[in-house]
């Protein structure tokens, strides 16, 4: 699949993932909103699930459940 294929795909991420970058803009935006998570969570970036060609871009929500379709 290409790219844009892929992220077609993955519209469920731009609209329920909060946030969508690279692990370290994701990570600076978990800690600006740090008291919006629970205590246990340690670190906010989560890689995109299905996709190893998108591996540089993270979310802030591990979405499980049709994250593909």
């Amino acid at each position: 699949m290409s790219l844009g294929q892929v992220l077609r795909l993955r519209v469920r991420y731009f609209s329920d993932g909060v946030v969508l970058g690279s692990r370290n803009y994701v990570n600076g935006v978990f800690e600006e909103f740090r008291g919006r998570f629970g205590e246990r969570r340690r670190t906010g970036a989560r890689p995109l699930r299905g996709v190893a060609a998108l591996g540089h871009l993270m979310t802030l929500r591990d979405l499980r459940v049709d994250a593909v379709g």
